[in-house]
This record gives C-alpha cells, structure tokens and sequence, in this order.
C-alpha cells in the first residue's frame, strides 16, 4: 500500500491535471496538453480508487449490515434530506431554472469514489463508505428522477420543467444510455 503522503500527492496532482483539462471547455480536448492532463487524471484517480479498494476485504463490505441503523441514516440524508436542502437553495435564492435544476440534479445524485477516497485518507469507516456508494448508486435509478421530478415542479412553472425529458433521463440513470 502507498504511504498517505503518496496518496496525498497523487490526488492533488490527479485534481489539478483534470481541472487544466476542463479550464478551457467541457468537449474534446484542444491541445495535446490537455488531452494529456485528461487521460492522465482519470488514469490517477483510477490507480488510487484501486489502491485504496486492494486495502478493503470483500468480508469488510457486509459489516455495515450488522448494525443497519447508519446504513438506514446514511439512505435517509442522502435521498430526503440532500435533496430538501438543494430545494431550499434554489427557493431561497430564487435561481433561474438552469442553474437552480442544475444544482437539483446535484443534489439528487448519489455520492461518488472521491467520498470513498476522502474516508480512506481520514481513516473513517472506509467499509461503510464503500457500501454507501453501491447502494445509493442503485436506488439512484428510482430516487433521482424522483427527487427531481418533486422538486423541480415546486420550484418551477411548469414551462421550465416540462421542457425536461423524463423518460430519457431515467433511461439514462437505470440503464447508461
């Protein structure tokens, strides 16, 4: 295993490239500097991920089921709370529908790997995390349309939401395409 110095440095270095990457635009590539700095950060942020998964047991994932009350906490925040604060945002500041579904769709989605890095780099209940990640990226396909469907059209006339491709989004969060 890596010394944390060692992960430190990676991910900074794995942050910085896919930022240069991204500065310029959000499509291809322009130059070959920053088709380097993409293909490079997600090369980095793939060997940490490994690394940091090659220290977990297969045993240690099903421990956070033998007290399933911070699993059921951890469902709860994710999938009512979360999305509750990002309506209150977009309400509170009255967004524009853009920025305002944007930040919906974010608060809606499941967390990420850089969570599972983040636990394993403060060594937090790194097991937990990890199943964390699974299972809210499985109830991500029924929550996440859900969520946002409620709290787009209390947020928003409905010009601005119906506008949205419903089917088309939940085909994309179940299925990947």
């Amino acid at each position: 295993m890596l010394a944390p110095s060692y992960f430190y440095l990676l991910l900074l270095l794995s942050l910085f490239l896919s930022s240069t990457a991204m500065a310029e635009d959000l499509g291809a590539p322009r130059t070959s500097f920053d088709l380097f700095a993409a293909i490079s950060s997600n090369l980095l942020l793939f060997f940490l991920i490994l690394g940091m998964s090659a220290s977990i047991s297969p045993s240690s994932l099903t421990n956070p089921f033998e007290e399933p009350r911070p699993v059921f906490i951890t469902l709860f925040l994710q999938f009512v709370c979360l999305p509750f604060f990002g309506y209150s945002i977009v309400s509170a500041f009255s967004l524009a529908p853009a920025p305002g579904l944007t930040l919906l769709v974010l608060t809606s989605s499941p967390g990420g790997s850089y969570s599972n890095l983040l636990c394993s780099f403060f060594n937090t209940d790194l097991p937990l995390s990890i199943t964390m990640t699974s299972i809210s990226t499985l109830l991500s396909a029924v929550f996440l349309p859900l969520n946002l469907l409620l709290y787009s059209h209390l947020a928003y006339e409905s010009s601005a939401v119906s506008e949205l491709n419903w089917i088309g989004q939940f085909k994309s969060v179940s299925f990947g395409f």
